[in-house]
């Protein structure tokens, strides 16, 4: 500024050299005083939370940032900040570490961030999702294939992490087969039965993959008679 007495509006919090550059009739001359303006943060205006959404998967853990600012968006040091959970299913907090619970699914609005200064109470809500864990269990569906000799049967399969929570089976790798002579296993688990009924227990087995995991089970086969077509006497 070229003005005697200068004012300056200082907007972002730090410590600032102010310099004088003096010319006259006399000459030249400069000075320089070092971390002479030193700015603070203003009042708490703004709270910001690092993520507005937590994905991660059951009892997974995860560190929640969190930063109270001013108007200008200067940090504030010091400032009170607490972090809550408001639904105790997606899980539980330890300061600002979050621990996801056993139970898949989105939970809106479910971590709570409060800063406070004075009578000034900010606050973020933080959505969850939670996704299941590794491969536990895999289960046939249905657990007794019934299907009357010479037609076709489609199995399927359900995949579970420990805690019971369903996974995508799209995203697994499956492999059947058929332990007894039977009839026909094609690869995508469809069954066509042969011409003789009967029960097989366990003739119908699929192998689950996910990366370095692998589940496998069993389930039992029956063949029903086919329809009245000759008499004897």
């Amino acid at each position: 500024s070229a003005e005697q007495n200068p004012a300056h509006e200082y907007t972002k919090a730090g410590t600032y050299t102010v310099s004088l550059q003096v010319a006259g009739p006399g000459g030249r001359d400069s000075a320089e005083l070092a971390d002479t303006v030193t700015v603070k943060p203003g009042p708490l205006a703004q709270l910001k939370a690092e993520q507005e959404t937590v994905e991660l998967a059951v009892t997974q853990e995860l560190r929640i940032p969190a930063a109270a600012l001013d108007k200008f968006g200067n940090e504030k040091q010091g400032t009170h900040i607490t972090w809550s959970v408001l639904s105790g299913e997606a899980g539980s907090m330890e300061r600002n570490i979050f621990m996801a619970g056993t139970k898949a699914g989105s939970y809106p609005s479910a971590i709570r961030v409060e800063a406070t200064e004075g009578n000034t109470v900010l606050e973020a809500l933080i959505d969850v999702a939670v996704s299941p864990g590794p491969l536990a269990i895999v289960k046939i569906v249905p657990q007794e294939l019934v299907v009357r000799v010479g037609e076709k049967q489609q199995a399927s399969f359900q995949a579970f992490d420990e805690f019971g929570n369903e996974l995508n089976t799209e995203r697994l790798q499956a492999a059947w087969e058929l332990r007894e002579r039977i009839g026909v296993l094609e690869a995508s688990g469809r069954f066509t039965a042969a011409t003789r009924a009967g029960n097989a227990p366990d003739a119908l087995h699929v192998q689950v993959t996910q990366g370095s995991i692998v589940q496998e089970t069993s389930a039992t086969i029956i063949i029903l008679p086919g329809p009245l077509a000759t008499l004897s006497i």
